[in-house]
């Protein structure tokens, strides 16, 4: 498959570029040329660097990953197998997962040399999701998280007897639990558990078992799943709840755990309830460091950096009140301290923490960087910027340089990219707001441009250094485009995150965006008549919020929203977290729900609204989107709803085509001002 997709991708290219070419405006055809490098596992002895190479794939429509192999300085990097997830074991074997032929089974395989890979051992493994290979510290064994189907109902019946020859149609599915809707699929139909097997091949075991999932899991949304090994092999240390979440403050919770691989009893490490996450276990075995926070049912929880002995004693706080939730966190070699991946001001800065609660930014900047793996002094992850995708890099841990070493997406280098400004700016309260503003790459200062505001989702969430394709998109298309961080989102603090407790979408946020548009609209190139707002799950429930409470825009694009509070609560598979938000249940208060809900806002919305929705959308449903766009239709305010039949939740990650469609229907409504004629073909 690997070989293939090659051969085509490269025959698209040579047609596609027809050779070098000057640097040009981006093209919605480009997404196929720009590829992203991320995972990378650097070796135990520091020499290799595997990682995973992803593309978009104009033959079958669809993102496509390999495994590749390269030096640790970035030379000599090779396709290695059509294959994910690599993970290298203590004597330098390296594991994968590869596709079994014709199933839906997977395959985890062992080579014994990267130089010389010789013998392939392999293990079936069950079940369509899994989590990353781990190793045991010796490298005889690998553990892994797959799911596995639920096999009862719960509710055995009789039916009557029909004659022989019958077919028994139709069935129902019983459901019980407060969380029974994950992801994109309908009604929880599988549990997630710990598997291990021999690393020399040989049949897999389960571990854990029951109808509850492995990994941390707030309000039925996955956080993951983080396992890894005591270091006498005998027990594996993982994060989650076992057992089923029957109330809300349990579906909000999770906690850090040892299951015996003999027994396989549970032990609970953690004593604070809480949603705890991330264990790492120290090189040494001696301790267990862990993220998450106390129980709250806060919008933004403060969230703490922990440290307990390997039985659960001596648990400690090492920082306390951190800025943003640590994304990756590994030790040093040495068990000196721990690195990690933390969002601050726009930028993912590599900090290393102390067992002394000390705290040093190794690296930041105009970038971010999500730590994957460490060296003896090397840091590796993925790096973004707000002109490049996720590439490879390296960070020296002693002097903090930063090394990029893959340029898989080299299409970029012949494309003309927007220009971005980051902007700073004070809301009428006082309130410090970033932004980052995209201009044309043949932006002219005399013109002047339409700007869109795009709103981030979450809400705790942060825009900052990524590379966006759909803003270089609506850049080449003769579009300004604004994004923000307002009140609610990450990276500026647990004050600033919860500052909308209770209250979201809500007058804060509603400043902080008018003081960042109003700081786009002082640069004097903006067409103050053709100011747009648009945005995806919390960005779009706040783009609804905009456009029936301001009068700054003349049409607006609402993606993936939440609308109605009380009917999301209920329909959503971020059930527990929507049963929260506002204090008292809508039973006996239901005015600050409807407060909030952009439903309300039906009546005051008088410019174009576009909605867009994936149809496998659990977290915001379908129906979310079409209760406004119903009202909006009944009043005569124009307005269409676009459904993605095969698309769970946006914006459009599944198939590049539809991101494609998106990007002119968004473009179409907007320049047309609600007036658009749709015609859907192929770029």
């Amino acid at each position: 498959m690997a070989g293939r997709l090659i051969a085509v991708f490269g025959a698209f290219l040579c047609l596609a570029m027809g050779g070098p070419l000057a640097a040009k405006q981006v093209e919605l055809s480009d997404l196929w040329r720009l590829e992203t490098a991320g995972g990378g596992q650097v070796s135990p002895d520091g020499r290799f660097i595997a990682y995973r190479r992803t593309r978009a794939d104009p033959v079958d429509d669809r993102y496509d990953s390999d495994l590749w192999l390269m030096n640790a300085d970035g030379s000599e990097a090779r396709l290695l197998a059509d294959a994910w997830d690599p993970q290298w074991l203590p004597d330098g074997r390296l594991s994968y997962f590869i596709s079994a032929e014709g199933s839906t089974r997977r395959v985890a395989r062992t080579i014994s040399s990267v130089s010389d890979p010789g013998p392939e051992t392999a293990i079936a493994v069950e079940g369509a999701s899994l989590g990353s290979i781990v190793p045991s510290p010796d490298g005889s064994q690998i553990a892994w998280v797959s799911s596995v189907e639920r096999t009862s109902d719960g509710w055995p019946i009789a039916l009557p007897s029909l004659p022989v020859d019958a077919k028994r149609r139709g069935g129902a599915v019983v459901i019980d639990s407060l969380q029974y809707r994950v992801g994109v699929g309908r009604y929880r139909s599988s549990d997630s558990h710990i598997f291990i097997a021999p690393s020399t091949g040989g049949a897999a075991r389960q571990v854990t078992s029951g109808p509850w999932s492995v990994g941390s899991q707030f309000s039925g949304i996955s956080f993951g799943t983080s396992v890894q090994w005591d270091r006498d092999g005998k027990s594996i240390v993982f994060d989650g709840l076992p057992q089923e979440a029957g109330s809300l403050d349990e579906a909000l919770s999770s906690r850090i755990n040892r299951v015996d691989l003999e027994t396989g009893q549970i032990t609970a490490l953690t004593e604070q309830d809480g949603f705890w996450r991330l264990p790492r276990v120290s090189p040494e075995g001696d301790m267990i460091a862990y993220v998450g926070n106390e129980a709250s049912r806060a919008a933004f929880a403060p969230r703490q950096l922990r440290l307990m002995r390997a039985d659960g004693s001596g648990d400690r706080v090492l920082w306390h009140d951190m800025p943003d939730r640590i994304f990756q966190m590994e030790w040093a070699r040495d068990g000196s301290a721990l690195y990690a991946s933390m969002n601050h001001e726009g930028a993912t800065e590599l900090v290393r923490i102390g067992l002394d609660g000390s705290r040093r930014v190794v690296a930041t900047g105009d970038f971010r960087f999500y730590l994957t793996s460490i060296a003896d002094d090397l840091a590796v992850g993925s790096h973004t910027t707000a002109h490049s995708d996720a590439e490879i890099a390296t960070i020296d841990l002693t002097t903090g340089e930063l090394n990029v070493l893959t340029n898989h997406g080299a299409g970029k280098d012949e494309l003309d990219f927007a220009s971005v400004q980051t902007i700073w700016t004070t809301a009428a309260d006082g309130t410090r707001v970033q932004g980052f503003l995209y201009r044309p790459a043949d932006f002219d200062p005399e013109q002047r441009y339409p700007l869109i505001l795009d709103i981030h989702g979450g809400p705790d969430a942060m825009a900052g250094y990524d590379f966006d394709f759909r803003y270089h998109d609506f850049a080449a298309r003769g579009y300004m485009v604004l994004t923000s961080n307002p009140r609610g989102s990450t990276g500026y603090g647990a004050d600033f995150a919860n500052a909308i407790d209770g209250g979201w979408p809500g007058k804060g946020e509603q400043m902080d965006l008018e003081a960042i548009l109003a700081a786009a609209l002082a640069t004097g190139s903006v067409d103050h008549d053709r100011v747009y707002v648009m945005g995806c799950s919390g960005g779009g429930s706040l783009a609804a919020w905009m456009a029936g409470r301001t009068d700054h825009f003349a049409a607006a694009a609402v993606m993936c929203p939440v609308i109605n509070w009380i009917s999301f609560a209920g329909s959503s598979d971020a059930t527990s977290w929507a049963y929260t938000r506002f204090g008292r249940p809508f039973w006996e208060d239901a005015q600050n729900w409807l407060d909030h809900s952009p439903i309300m806002l039906a009546g005051e919305i008088d410019i174009p609204v576009l909605f867009a929705v994936g149809a496998r959308d659990q977290r915001t449903p379908v129906e979310q989107a079409a209760e406004l766009y119903t009202a909006l239709k009944v009043r005569g305010v124009p307005t269409r709803l676009l459904v993605f039949p095969d698309e769970g939740h946006g914006p459009w990650r599944g198939i590049p085509s539809d991101l494609m469609r998106l990007q002119i229907y968004i473009d179409g409504w907007f320049r047309t001002e609600g007036n658009p004629t749709f015609q859907d073909t192929a770029p």
